[in-house]
């Protein structure tokens, strides 16, 4: 299956001109936006989609809105200047390049470093629910900052936005990342009686699972404890023994002021809720 700029004709790829420019135009896109996020941004406002491609029983697919995933994937594809991966090894293509070297190249430098710079700030990072923090319908909510006057304010907000993707988005667009994280420390703090000289970092990573956020409570999913299984003999736990979970999870509810002041921005439609209540589950 050829990628977009390309077709099938004789058993083999040739150029479709239409697509090959709208493939040059994103490579060049990116190098003048700088990151795949406002490129994603630019390509909805021009309803520039991904290869339309007809299947055998007559069904189309694709002709849809690039996605962070897939417009990644095009701009690493090395098909574009006449090669092909196989087997982890780079080899000589029989399609025609559609796009200069030079190019392609200054992307593929710009991609490693941002990938770089992005694990760098995530290492770096004083955000406690990094990586573990999620909207109503499931999508990741990543570190972010606002400037009011002065001072520079920390927010969580739904990785949609980052996207160019808005149809996406849950109730819960942007929440205060210092009330958030209050909330979720010491609910998870009372539930487990944690001992108060446990930092609230190693609470998190040690317990915490997964949190998600929607317009009126906070759910937090705890890590199960390891259950000590009998063996019979010398023979060594299984990998299902060693990770098996408690049958029942047992639930906290539980109203703290400090998830009761967060204030999360929703998206259109959502309901509103003067009240906002915290559940950690075990």
């Amino acid at each position: 299956m050829v990628p977009l700029g390309y077709t099938i004709r004789d058993r083999k790829p040739v150029v479709v001109e239409e697509e090959a420019e709208r493939v040059r135009l994103i490579f060049k896109g990116y190098m003048e936006l700088g990151g795949i996020g406002p490129l994603l941004a630019d390509l909805r406002k021009r309803k520039m989609h991904t290869k339309v491609r007809d299947l055998s029983n007559g069904r189309m697919i694709g002709g849809v809105p690039f996605t962070r995933g897939s417009l990644g994937h095009l701009l690493h594809n090395r098909f574009y200047i006449g090669e092909v991966s196989y087997k982890g090894e780079v080899c000589a293509g029989e399609q025609p390049p559609i796009l200069d070297r030079a190019l392609f190249n200054a992307v593929q430098a710009k991609l490693a470093d941002q990938r770089t710079s992005e694990w760098v700030k995530r290492a770096r990072s004083e955000a406690l629910l990094i990586g573990k923090l999620f909207d109503d319908r499931g999508n990741r909510m990543t570190p972010s900052h606002a400037r009011k006057a002065a001072e520079s304010i920390a927010y969580y907000i739904a990785t949609p936005l980052i996207q160019g993707t808005p149809e996406r988005l849950g109730a819960v667009t942007r929440v205060p990342a210092a009330a958030l994280e209050s909330a979720v420390v010491n609910a998870v703090r009372q539930h487990l009686d944690a001992d108060t000289t446990v930092s609230a970092a190693a609470l998190i990573a040690q317990n915490v699972d997964q949190v998600t956020v929607g317009p009126s409570q906070i759910a937090v999913s705890l890590r199960a404890p390891v259950e000590p299984v009998e063996q019979q003999g010398e023979q060594p736990p299984t990998r299902r023994q060693h990770g098996r979970r408690a049958p029942e999870a047992a639930a906290l509810r539980h109203k703290s002021p400090q998830a009761a002041a967060i204030r999360a921005e929703r998206g259109p439609g959502s309901s509103t809720s003067s009240r906002t209540a915290s559940h950690a589950r075990r």
